[in-house]
């Protein structure tokens, strides 16, 4: 019993290196660029998740005003650090607004926001389309 409970720990152990441990040093391909919008696109949704933090939504309203809160907050805070939303994401973001507007029965509006609500909280670089941050002058 006591090899079979080793054997597991060191199955565990080497399955979690061999899986997990590689995906650490996919930091060390980013650029010194993303690499800070990284770092401060995490303090950015860590100071939006605080101006939240101790307000607790009674109705469905409140739930959406504490949604628009913790959105302007964070877009504030990228704000002052000198980020902007991308116009390459915008121009990748418009079809896929506009079927979401079709598929859900919104304006697109609508849709727009609701995706960029999602995508303005994704810091780290994707290959397969243009993050929402861009950094400004």
């Amino acid at each position: 019993m006591k090899y079979l409970i080793a054997i597991l720990v060191i199955a565990g152990a080497g399955g979690w290196w061999f899986f997990i441990a590689p995906d650490d040093s996919s930091n060390n391909t980013l650029t010194p660029a993303q690499a800070l919008l990284i770092k401060i696109g995490d303090k950015c949704a860590g100071i939006a998740e605080n101006a939240i933090a101790n307000q607790t939504p009674i109705v469905e309203f409140q739930k959406l005003e504490l949604l628009s809160k913790r959105t302007t907050v964070l877009t504030n805070c990228m704000h002052d650090n000198g980020y902007n939303p991308n116009p390459a994401w915008l121009k990748y973001a418009q079809p896929i607004a506009q079927a979401s507007a079709i598929e859900d029965k919104i304006s697109y509006d609508e849709a727009l926001a609701n995706f960029s609500r999602s995508e303005m909280q994704l810091f780290t670089p994707n290959k397969s389309h243009p993050i929402y941050w861009a950094k400004t002058n």
